[in-house]
């Protein structure tokens, strides 16, 4: 399936699969993060292992963040305070979205992205 890959200036590593060949009982995101000899994996931000000398599991039923992002946001406006974003978060997280879309639309394996 067309996949984005995402590449830090820390020299991280991200991909995004996009794919709708699979069985429909995997759960639909699954976040993958690999680092310091310890695997974390976290299926639909609901249920979440920590894979390092053994295996334990996370109290991941924390949802996405969406409404605690708009509730920030909405206080920021209120109090005249800061965003809970960076302007430069916004404008990686929308490139990011653009490459995955021409990776759908173009069918290429990989559409490499440099993020800061």
């Amino acid at each position: 399936p067309p996949h984005t890959t995402i590449t830090c200036a820390d020299g991280s590593i991200g991909t995004v699969v996009s794919s709708v060949v699979g069985g429909s009982a995997l759960p639909k995101e699954r976040l993958e993060i690999s680092t310091n000899g310890q695997s974390i994996l976290i299926d639909d931000f609901r249920r979440g292992w920590v894979y390092g000398d053994k295996k334990s599991k996370l109290n991941a039923d924390a949802g996405k963040g969406h409404k605690e992002e708009i509730v920030a946001f909405v206080d920021a406006i209120r109090t005249n305070g800061h965003s809970p974003r960076t302007f430069d978060s916004y404008v990686q997280s929308t490139l990011a979205t653009f490459a995955s879309v021409s990776s759908l639309k173009t069918g290429q394996d990989s559409v490499p992205l440099n993020l800061i």
